[in-house]
């Protein structure tokens, strides 16, 4: 059943890259997102029946973690084409950074300081091509080629997680750089034990977050 679940998982997530960037479809993108949310609650409570034992350990490593890099690992496959990137950050912060149109910044879509009482639903419907703009106050690197990024966004009561692939940023990202992500929102997540091993702070460890998809990422 898990296979099921895990292959379901891949399709959907594969369908949602399509129907962003190959075949532009918000309806068919929304269901496949849906696909993907089931699939994913579905290998949940699969591997819950299957297992004797389970405990805080257990449910810290199976929560965001599994859900962000799995979408991360698959997601960042997308055919970007970023702006070549500086070898340093100052040649890059001095050229004038790329605005991308057809996003909207989050804070006019969604109610910032109430973001951790929203529902996943409410924010995936409500997250479609946003604009997040804030400082960044953790990263972490993944297999030498994804970010793990945490985003401190004014008013926001949530940190925002953001998993881009190097490639696809203008420069090298930094604590304390302030960036924009274009993308959608993916519901709620939570910062997890194995995000440590990427070198995401300790002190972020059970924090909330709140999953950007990315189509674009720019330092400021």
């Amino acid at each position: 059943m898990n296979n099921f679940f895990t292959l379901l998982l891949i399709l959907a997530l594969i369908a949602i890259w399509y129907f962003i960037k190959k075949k532009p479809d918000k309806k068919y993108r929304n269901i496949s997102i849906a696909i993907a949310i089931i699939s994913f609650l579905g290998y949940g409570v699969s591997d819950r029946n299957n297992t004797t034992t389970t405990g805080t350990s257990s449910k810290t490593e199976i929560a965001s973690s599994s859900k962000k890099e799995h979408q991360s690992s698959t997601d960042k496959q997308r055919d970007h084409k970023a702006k070549s990137s500086s070898k340093t950050d100052k040649s890059t912060k001095a050229n004038k950074p790329k605005i991308y149109k057809g996003y909207t910044p989050v804070n006019q879509k969604l109610d910032l300081t109430n973001l951790s009482k929203a529902s996943d639903e409410t924010i995936i419907d409500n997250g479609i091509d946003v604009s997040v703009t804030g400082t960044v106050v953790s990263v972490g690197i993944i297999n030498k080629d994804l970010y793990q990024l945490l985003i401190s966004v004014p008013t926001s009561d949530q940190l925002f997680f953001a998993s881009p692939s190097r490639r696809e940023v203008n420069g090298t990202i930094h604590i304390g750089d302030k960036i924009t992500v274009y993308g959608l929102l993916n519901g709620h997540g939570e910062v997890t034990e194995s995000s440590v091993k990427s070198g995401t702070s300790k002190s972020f460890v059970g924090k909330k977050t709140t999953i950007i998809m990315d189509d674009h990422v720019v330092i400021n």
